[in-house]
């Protein structure tokens, strides 16, 4: 399973809710703004809550870091078929498949 494209809209479902939060932020009128923006010093680390799609944007990049991005079992059964005179390339699902990725 290819999770890579699940993580990319992850990724911008994470940009776009901080950007947002950013605007929420700079658009205070309360009395608190100016604590939001200075009441924190350079020697003390921010409170940082994440939202849900972050925790599980986290949690896929560790899944990933795990899984080999090969099928070295595959490759071998190839390579087996390949030596042997025995692997046969199916033209028509070739030909399908290079279409479908270039509309991609």
């Amino acid at each position: 399973m290819d999770i890579k494209p699940t993580i990319a809209r992850m990724g911008n479902e994470l940009n776009s809710t901080q950007t947002t939060d950013k605007k929420a932020v700079n658009s205070a009128s309360s009395p608190n703004k100016a604590e939001v923006s200075s009441g924190i010093s350079s020697n003390q680390a921010p409170d940082l809550t994440l939202t849900d799609t972050a925790k599980n944007l986290l949690d896929l990049q560790s899944s990933v870091g795990s899984v080999e991005d090969v099928d070295l079992e595959k490759v071998d059964a190839i390579r087996k078929s390949i030596e042997n005179g025995t692997y046969e390339v199916d033209s028509a699902k070739l030909a399908d498949n290079l279409i479908q990725s270039s509309l991609d």
